[in-house]
């Protein structure tokens, strides 16, 4: 975790690159909170730049909690959440050791495609692990308090940054950045009362009751990748996760991703399978 081999863009709070083990499963959601779904659960919309299919924006962190308090209360057999900053950047790497997990223009909206705005969710490439616009678009937010010491300092079993702060964890870049913003290792932070017009998140979600993941063999690389698959509703909101079984460690230059055989071929379709009916519910 941290600066990419090679990256000569990285600010002194990418640094150093860690080793990071994340020992939970966890899943996250396809695409950034869109806007559809955001005013099903909260009723309104202060987005900018407006669209069913866009992400929700000038939303905060507090308000994100409010939103997934919401959904836990739909009591289904999960907890929401935001990214820890960690699984943020594992998920955005999708097996990566790069400083972005494709060609930027076309992975990415970011300043040089945009044309001055957002645009809807799944306009870009995915990662490897099937998730859009994990740059670009909406910076999103993160569960953790910011520290820009914190990779020198923090620990490093499933790290979740410091107790306090005055800033939360930003992550990702948006439509208005930079290509040296837009990278996976890039960070930021941002008041937890702050509504700026490009900030956005994107749902965690683990099962109550998981326990931590099993060490694996010693040797062993491979992850396992539960609904390979994505779907749109009947009315345009996009829906979808990846679960992720974490591989006991990481480090930023080694390779971080390894699939077995048998679940290639599945990462490789374009959409996602449907998520359960119970699920879908809870976005219209």
């Amino acid at each position: 975790m941290g600066c990419s081999t090679g990256d000569a863009d990285c600010d002194p709070s990418e640094t150093p690159a860690r080793e990071v083990r994340i020992t939970r499963e966890f899943a996250m959601q396809v695409t950034e909170v869109t806007q559809a779904q955001w005013t099903a659960v909260m009723g309104y919309n202060r987005s900018v730049f407006k669209g069913d299919d866009l992400p929700v924006a000038t939303v905060s962190w507090h308000e994100v909690q409010e939103f997934l308090a919401k959904l836990d209360a739909r009591r289904d057999g999960y907890r929401y959440r935001l990214p820890t900053e960690a699984e943020w950047e594992y998920a955005a790497r999708g097996g990566s050791t790069a400083k972005n997990y494709g060609d930027l223009d076309a992975i990415a909206w970011y300043i040089a495609n945009s044309d001055g705005e957002m645009h809807a969710v799944k306009g870009k490439q995915p990662n490897r692990y099937g998730l859009h616009d994990m740059l670009g678009n909406a910076r999103e937010l993160c569960g953790d308090w910011y520290d820009p010491d914190d990779y020198r300092i923090g620990p490093t079993r499933d790290p979740k940054g410091p107790a306090s702060s005055a800033y939360r964890v930003l992550r990702g870049g948006a439509w208005h950045d930079s290509a040296r913003w837009t990278r996976v290792s890039h960070r930021d932070g941002a008041n937890p009362w702050s509504k700026n017009f490009n900030f956005g998140f994107r749902c965690a979600r683990e099962r109550l009751g998981d326990r931590a993941v099993r060490s694996r063999a010693a040797g062993a690389t491979g992850r396992e990748l539960e609904h390979p698959g994505g779907t749109e509703d009947q009315e345009g909101g996009i829906a979808g996760r990846v679960r992720v079984a974490p591989e006991r460690q990481h480090r930023t230059g080694q390779t971080l991703h390894d699939l077995p055989r048998r679940n290639r071929a599945a990462v490789e379709q374009p959409l996602f399978q449907p998520v359960d009916a119970e699920f879908l519910a809870g976005w219209r």
